[in-house]
């Protein structure tokens, strides 16, 4: 028997910031370049990028047509990192603002604006995370709160876990004497250039992964 309208509105309608978090729920976000439909959409960088035109513009949002090859601009703005989600496309522009906009570069809608610069956007329909200031955000996208769930000085990256764990990375204090003493990047002994941790907003554990497991 078919749902009610009634019915399908109170299985979609979201849960409240508090029953959200109440539990760990898996982060699933798509990697970059994000592949959309007949669509690649990238960031124009030269120094990541095998796609990198430089008559399109550094740091310009691009999308390339997988079927006759044809590259185009749809954002001119310096763009930091991309997500896409719910046939959406999410990003960072001027290190400033997250806005959203349609898969052609349109409808834009500012989803949030900082007063200090913001980079590394990590996106799905529920959450944004971000970095402001050696911090991991997180927007809460039903609710639209944000909260400061981790700050470390050291801080050079990061991937979201779950709705409430983090995967962070810094650079490994052995490395750096090696590579001051040697110059050497590539020949450490046994000696990881990152060291990775995994903190847990939740519970507020942090444990250090083991660079066998990375």
């Amino acid at each position: 028997m078919p749902q009610s309208s009634a019915a399908s509105e109170v299985k979609t309608k979201p849960l409240s910031y508090k029953e959200y978090f109440s539990q760990e729920r898996e982060f699933k976000t798509e990697s970059e370049p994000k592949k959309y439909k007949d669509y690649l959409y990238f960031i124009n960088k030269n120094d990541v990028s095998v796609l990198y035109q430089r008559e399109l513009g550094s740091d310009y949002l691009c999308r390339k047509n997988m079927r006759s090859g044809a590259v185009e601009v749809i954002l001119e703005e310096p763009v930091d990192s991309i997500a896409v989600s719910d046939s959406k496309l999410l990003c960072i522009v001027n290190s400033k603002q997250i806005i959203q906009i349609d898969l052609e570069g349109k409808n834009r809608k500012v989803i949030y604006e900082a007063a200090e610069s913001i980079s590394s956007l990590r996106a799905n329909a529920e959450l944004i995370f971000f970095l402001r200031n050696k911090t991991v955000c997180r927007m809460y996208r039903p609710t639209q709160t944000i909260d400061e769930i981790y700050h470390n000085n050291d801080l050079a990256d990061y991937e979201p876990l779950s709705n409430v764990a983090i995967k962070w990375e810094k650079d490994n204090p052995d490395w750096l004497k090696y590579y001051d003493k040697t110059h050497d990047s590539d020949n450490a002994p046994n000696i990881p250039r990152k060291v990775s941790s995994i903190y847990n907003s939740l519970t507020k554990e942090e444990k250090i992964i083991p660079p066998a497991y990375w």
